[in-house]
């Protein structure tokens, strides 16, 4: 996500133009939109006008529009969040108070006023715009043709893990044929080719000399093949960088190469104890004490608003958790 623009007065009150580049920024700005907030963007409009003749035409038009919001509708499969709200700029085609929803969606940028910014919602997006240098762990998760249903799909993540968040840095996809009797050319092509993308997603997104903990996760063998490609690749361009970082990559399996499965790998004990100093391994081991304290302990556990204020009050929190929905 990037921030175009930026203008917030002294009592926390402000405008801020963003661009949303990927379904990862389209979550988080789902979790920065709050009602009452004021959505100025690009937006299409069925407009009526009338000739001089007093005939009515009805037309689609596109205008830049500015609503104050009511309610938030997010998909985030399809990275489409839809905001329903009132018009509260005047606009010469639409009347002040009519009713409006902009959809939007990565690449289209908007501007976003609120009353009072505070500090969850800057820090977020300070965190997504700047997650290379907030990172401590950095993850490919992947698979090949044998493990994709509907067609003979490569299928890589590479992505960075913060304390509180896992981002696609990027997605790939290669078509890699099966074995066939007599001739594997054209897959080892394709393997070659899905092998030199994942390289270069690494070297690209991921700052290996800042990382404590780089994670290569596959079924099968796949995950071994990646890292001697690294390695080999590493020795035939002298990268010593690469070299360097070779003590922090850990071998993992994971039954899918869909990002889901990092959360499966970074539950997994032996990965824990790894990954113990970074952030993220220390709020999963502390989630983790509260689903156990609850199973085998529960008069020590609270939960909901109400009960963690009264416990709050008395002075009896030792470890608090908040989730998004409260701020929003």
């Amino acid at each position: 996500m990037k921030v175009l623009h930026k203008f917030l007065q002294k009592d926390a009150s402000g405008t801020i133009k963003l661009l949303p580049e990927d379904l990862e920024d389209m979550w988080h700005i789902y979790n920065l939109l709050c009602i009452g907030d004021k959505l100025t963007c690009s937006t299409i409009r069925k407009v009526q006008t009338e000739s001089s003749t007093g005939s009515v035409d009805s037309n689609k038009m596109r205008l830049y529009l500015t609503i104050e919001i009511y309610a938030i509708e997010g998909d985030m499969s399809m990275g489409v969040i839809r905001v329903n709200g009132r018009v509260c700029v005047e606009n010469k085609h639409v009347k002040l108070g009519s009713y409006h929803t902009i959809d939007l969606c990565i690449n289209n940028e908007f501007k976003l006023f609120k009353d009072e910014w505070d500090i969850i919602s800057l820090e977020r997006i300070d965190q997504i715009c700047h997650v290379k240098s907030k990172a401590e762990i950095g993850a490919v998760i992947l698979q090949d043709g044998n493990y994709s249903v509907l067609r003979k799909l490569g299928l890589a993540n590479v992505c960075l893990v913060t304390d509180n968040m896992i981002v696609v840095m990027q997605r790939i996809e290669v078509n890699i044929p099966k074995k066939r009797l007599g001739s594997t050319t054209q897959r080892e092509k394709a393997q070659n080719k899905f092998m030199e993308q994942i390289y270069n997603a690494i070297i690209k997104h991921i700052p290996l000399a800042d990382m404590k903990a780089i994670i290569i996760a596959s079924p099968g063998f796949l995950k071994d093949q990646l890292f001697s490609y690294i390695m080999k690749e590493a020795q035939s361009q002298n990268s010593k960088i690469i070299f360097d970082a070779k003590n922090k990559f850990l071998l993992v399996h994971c039954s899918t190469g869909h990002k889901s499965a990092l959360s499966e790998v970074l539950q997994d004990p032996s990965i824990q104890h790894r990954l113990s100093d970074t952030k993220y391994a220390k709020e999963i081991k502390e989630f983790n004490k509260f689903h156990e304290m609850l199973k085998h302990d529960p008069d020590r556990v609270t939960y909901g608003f109400d009960s963690v204020n009264i416990a709050a009050e008395n002075h009896a929190i030792k470890t608090l958790f908040v989730t998004d929905g409260l701020f929003r």
